[in-house]
């Protein structure tokens, strides 16, 4: 060790004859991009999504961005999306922004006439329609932390204002939404979680409760409102840094004349999304760490962990069947998927 050393420190010259301070400048330094992914991170709830991000960090921990291009495989749609948070102020502010391809389903009743004009076969099907959306959202939120011994606690209400523009393409219904509004959300969040290592992929034990609120006061057009209800409970797995994690969700929307909000709630893993008024989403994953291979390629590529998870999702959802624009019926539907 003694041969590493470059030679005897020198502790004559004092830090500040080699080092001026100076006035940090908040506003100049504002951006500081650290890192990238070949995927769509959240770098809050570290969801991982196919696409690609850039992440920012001023030196202050004060200013995030987040921005990229996410492609959602259950709608096969993607969207380009931009997120700035700035917590250097009392509440937090956060812009987010958005554009791209949405797509969803609609029931339909399809008729077979023969070549006397009669009805011989009459079902009910789905289908697959995409539109572009763009949406801007200004959102201002406050962190209230609770947190004392081992538990992590948030409060946290938000209000959220949207402007969002629907345009249609070559497979968007005509009856379907297109043009701008306005909306407003209101959110209350809490969370108590137990503080976790590094090596557990979930806390130990803990919930979320979550509840949303959606109308449009302003403008002229009218999208009803939209409630949602959401819960999240950890428990411990069957080995030491294994999780679980249980989902369960009830949303209610009350439409306009069959135009409404997009769903807040979580979908089983692999079904599009179908306009629907309500729906109950229940989920349960079971997720443990593999191995660590702590494999990396220069600064490019750093695999820390691989994970494995199995989980369950149920859905049951109902909505309106529509014919030449008008409900002509209603609809029951139950999802259940086991995958691994």
């Amino acid at each position: 060790m003694a041969k590493q050393e470059s030679g005897v420190l020198d502790f004559t010259t004092t830090d500040t004859s080699q080092y001026q301070s100076g006035k940090y400048r908040k506003v100049a330094h504002l951006f500081n991009f650290h890192s990238w992914a070949p995927a769509a991170v959240d770098d809050v709830s570290y969801e991982i999504k196919p696409g690609v991000s850039v992440m920012s960090q001023n030196k202050l921990g004060t200013a995030h961005l987040n921005f990229g291009y996410e492609w959602n495989t259950t709608e096969k749609a993607g969207n380009f999306y931009g997120k700035y948070s700035y917590k250097g102020w009392y509440p937090v502010l956060e812009f987010d922004i958005n554009a791209g391809k949405n797509a969803s389903e609609f029931a339909v009743i399809e008729r077979t006439k023969n070549a006397f004009g009669d009805i011989i076969q009459q079902d009910t099907v789905l289908k697959r329609f995409t539109w572009l959306n763009t949406n801007f959202g200004a959102d201002v939120r406050i962190p209230l932390d609770f947190s004392r011994g081992k538990y992590r606690r948030l409060f946290q209400p938000e209000v959220k204002y949207e402007f969002t523009w629907y345009k249609h393409n070559s497979s968007t219904p005509e009856g379907f939404f297109e043009g701008s509004f306005q909306s407003f959300t209101y959110r209350l969040y809490y969370q108590q979680l137990l503080h976790r290592s590094l090596q557990d992929v979930y806390p130990n034990f803990g919930f979320i409760l979550d509840g949303i609120y959606r109308h449009t006061p302003t403008g002229n057009i009218d999208l009803g409102t939209l409630s949602l209800v959401q819960t999240t409970l950890f428990l411990p797995g069957l080995k030491p840094n294994h999780g679980i994690q249980i989902y369960a969700s009830v949303q209610d929307k009350n439409n306009t004349k069959g135009v409404g909000f997009s769903d807040v709630i979580r979908y089983p893993r692999g079904w599009g999304k179908i306009n629907t008024n309500q729906m109950i989403s229940l989920a349960s994953d079971y997720k443990f760490p593999v191995f660590y291979p702590e494999w990396c390629v220069g600064s490019i590529v750093y695999l820390k962990r691989v994970n494995a998870s199995i989980f369950a999702d149920y859905g049951h959802l109902n909505g309106n069947i529509y014919k030449n624009g008008e409900i002509a019926g209603t609809f029951k539907n139950r999802y259940f998927i086991l995958w691994n």
